[in-house]
């Protein structure tokens, strides 16, 4: 399983977010940088974000508000938040808002890439504590978007595998609807129809490949689960 996270870096200042970009992906992380919150869902799109590394004195929607946001829509997601303000009620405040760890500036290039180590072997852990050994095996391929099996494979889009991404990182790898809708932008009055065909055809895919029927099930109320482990590379 690849370690390298997809990051995205939130940082108004462009020399240092420069800095902690280059730095991050000289470590095999796929990064983003952007200024502000507003710009985050223009520059990283759909992608399912593993960790965000946030400054919070940001122009327009500050740093807590965007981590708040982000926790709500991707419950998965991991953030450093990174700040001048040292208080202890700043740092409660960091905290609550989901922070995981909360680095002051100015910051060093060591301590943040121990951070990232943490987050990193926490996040396969809990991966791998979720994995039945009886489920079938699925590879996606985030370079070539596709669905592979014993030989056999389909072709997956970039939104396929964010979803399949998802649903395998959330807890007890089942997501409700309206999360699954934030990583679709489904936003008409037939999203929710749209939903159900687009994991109507998802599901196809995986099982002409070998997987079973009940691979990815829907369950009233509940929102989508997934009954299979994937390899992510």
């Amino acid at each position: 399983m690849a370690t390298g996270l997809n990051i995205v870096v939130v940082e108004d200042h462009d020399d240092l977010r420069e800095t902690l970009v280059e730095l991050l992906r000289s470590h095999g992380h796929r990064v983003v940088g952007v200024d502000c919150a507003e710009a985050l869902e223009d520059e990283a799109g759909r992608d399912l974000i593993d960790l965000l590394l946030l400054d919070l004195n940001l122009p327009g929607e500050d740093g807590i508000s965007l981590a708040r946001r982000m926790i709500t829509h991707q419950p998965s997601v991991s953030i450093i938040m990174m700040t001048a303000r040292g208080e202890l009620n700043d740092r409660l405040i960091g905290y609550e808002s989901g922070a995981d760890i909360y680095l002051r500036k100015p910051i060093n290039s060591t301590e943040l890439l121990a951070a990232i180590g943490a987050i990193t072997r926490r996040r396969l852990a809990a991966l791998e504590s979720n994995m039945p050994a009886t489920d079938a095996l699925a590879i996606i391929s985030g370079v070539s978007y596709t669905a592979s099996k014993d030989g056999a494979s389909v072709a997956i889009s970039r939104e396929e595998i964010a979803i399949l991404t998802a649903l395998m990182r959330a807890a007890g790898r089942n997501l409700e609807v309206w999360q699954l809708l934030a990583i679709t932008s489904d936003d008409d009055t037939t999203s929710v129809n749209a939903l159900q065909a687009r994991m109507t055809r998802l599901r196809r895919k995986l099982v002409s490949i070998g997987l079973t029927a009940d691979c990815i099930q829907a369950r009233r109320g509940q929102g989508y689960y997934l009954a299979v482990n994937l390899i992510i590379r």
